[in-house]
């Protein structure tokens, strides 16, 4: 009987060790290969800001080891999510942002999360910035006139805006036929509107607003036009509402105590204290009314007026308290507002700059006040209080002249004149400071490159430097000076006792005396319209000069 053959233990040996081997190393390979993390080598964006429209944007990144590549964006957006295959190498995505119609920046961010068989990686953040909306803007609103007779009439709104798509302008009361829809997107705009006659007692308040629209809203502030009851109309006379003496040659009639004159580039104005303004045609010499005094004008005393290009400014300087600014239409005469208030303390000058109506305000505590021509509103009031200064302060404030934007300002009681940045309040320079000048000053006019300060007490003219304020020389009067007018190449030196204009060249040499008077009738007044002289006085008239 054989013996069964048995294998030797050390020849399988060989075989054994050799699968081990293989699978040692089949082992090592496949753990290797799950334990290499993925890898974000870049990432961009197409654009990292886009228009308030919004729009497609393109992200690319560069990937080893992956598997799959995760989009997504916060705040949600359109596709704000997508999965994609990815391995090693670009992939790329389109994010699509949708339109920001706020009047904020909307940012989004953009993400990437990247998963392997290594793990999961995520990549750096990107912004991508949508800008804002523009706001649409309303610069102003303004009317052509802020009231009506009774009978109503016809009234243009004016606006300025920007960035709009559409304007709205709302009315309380209502308007029969008005709706209110006006194209609009940036600019000025007008729109006509007819305000029905008032039958009542009372007066009718018409409040508009306007709304502009554009991927959002704004509103302006609001906006009031007055029709006037039937018991208490403004007066649109355009007759002499006085019985005045006829005109005698050159000289001119109008109601006692004549003061401020005003000229339009065809009439003149007048205004008298006695509670009248007069309007003459400076041809003709007719008067083509004479406005008196109500409930709506409020003249109380007028006693300067200015011209704007558009409407005529009476400031009343009543002492009794009654004192307010009245303002005109040149064309009509008619009312168009009457502005009071604690600033307004006997108001005794008035000069336009631009959009500017500058009151010098006497009485006690003497002021400048600046007010809007187109709305009537105060801009500011300069005092004492807010003044810049350390030499000089408001005593008895005589009058102003414009250099630049500066005023140069007199002051009775200082006794010289100061050149006044009137948005800061700081006082640039004093004559008073190279040269004392007139004792009294009552008047400064600049023309061509230099002020003018005359005054009383020297009985001189003297002359200064408008840009730096030096003095340059004195020019001797043969009386009290109280204004200066240029008029082309030359300038007349007023003076009132005895009342005497002297003619002299802008540097101050004297050419000849036009107007003598042994009446002594006391100028209150003088003014130039270009060609002629007119000049009113004590006894009640104005006088045409042909020099």
């Amino acid at each position: 009987m054989s013996k069964p053959r048995l294998t030797p233990l050390f020849k399988s040996l060989p075989i054994l060790a050799s699968l081990v081997l293989t699978l040692s190393v089949v082992t090592a390979i496949s753990t290797g290969a799950a334990g290499i993390k993925p890898t974000v080598g870049s990432i961009s964006v197409s654009a990292a800001r886009v228009s308030r429209l919004g729009g497609t944007v393109e992200v690319h990144a560069t990937v080893k080891n992956a598997s799959i590549c995760t989009f997504f964006v916060t705040p949600t957006a359109a596709r704000d999510t997508r999965r994609v295959s990815c391995e090693s190498g670009l992939v790329r995505d389109r994010v699509t942002l949708p339109a920001n119609t706020s009047t904020k920046a909307r940012v989004y961010t953009i993400h990437l999360v990247v998963t392997g068989r290594g793990g999961i990686v995520k990549a750096p953040l990107k912004r991508v910035t949508v800008v804002a909306a523009p706001k649409p803007i309303i610069k102003r609103l303004t009317t052509s006139i802020a009231g009506l007779p009774n009978a109503g009439g016809a009234i243009s709104l004016v606006a300025q805006v920007a960035d709009a798509t559409s304007c709205h302008i709302t009315v309380s009361p209502a308007i029969t036929g008005f709706s209110g829809d006006v194209p609009c997107s940036s600019g000025s705009i007008t729109v006509p509107v007819v305000l029905p006659a008032n039958t009542t007692s009372t007066q009718i308040s018409y409040i508009f607003t306007l709304i502009v629209n554009g991927e959002v809203s704004a509103t302006s502030k609001a906006l009031t036009v007055i029709v006037y009851p039937t018991t208490t109309v403004p007066s649109t006379t355009t007759t002499t509402t006085t019985t005045l003496p006829p005109t005698v040659g050159n000289t001119i009639p109008v109601p006692s105590k004549p003061r401020g004159l005003a000229y339009d580039g065809t009439h003149i104005w007048v205004a008298s204290c006695s509670g009248y303004v007069t309007e003459i045609d400076a041809n003709t010499k007719q008067v083509i009314r004479v406005i008196p005094s109500d409930s709506y004008n409020q003249f109380h005393c007028p006693f300067a007026l200015a011209y704007d290009g558009t409407h005529i400014w009476v400031a009343n300087a009543a002492t009794s308290g009654n004192n307010s600014i009245t303002e005109l239409s040149a064309s009509t005469g008619d009312w168009i507002r009457t502005i009071s208030g604690s600033q307004i303390v006997i108001p005794t000058y008035l000069a336009v700059n631009g959009s500017s109506l500058w009151v010098i305000n006497s009485g006690n505590y003497p002021s400048l006040s600046e007010y809007n021509t187109s709305t009537g509103a105060l801009v500011k009031t300069i005092t004492n209080n807010s003044l810049i200064s350390t030499n000089f302060s408001f005593n008895s404030l005589t009058s102003l002249a414009f250099y630049g934007s500066n005023i140069w300002v007199t002051d009775n009681g200082f006794g010289g004149a100061v050149e006044l940045n009137p948005s800061t309040g700081k006082i640039i320079r004093e004559t008073s400071a190279t040269n004392l000048g007139p004792s009294f000053p009552n008047c400064v006019v600049y023309s061509s490159g230099v002020i003018w300060v005359c005054g009383t007490g020297d009985l001189s003219a003297d002359e200064y430097s408008a840009s730096t304020g030096v003095y340059i020389k004195n020019l001797k009067v043969i009386a009290d000076p109280s204004y200066i007018v240029t008029q082309g190449n030359y300038m007349f030196v007023v003076s009132e006792q005895p009342d005497t204009i002297v003619e002299y060249t802008l540097n101050g040499i004297a050419v000849k005396t036009i107007y003598k008077s042994s009446k002594n009738w006391g100028i209150t007044g003088v003014l130039s319209d270009g060609t002629h002289l007119w000049v009113s006085n004590k006894k009640g008239s104005v006088t045409k000069l042909i020099q």
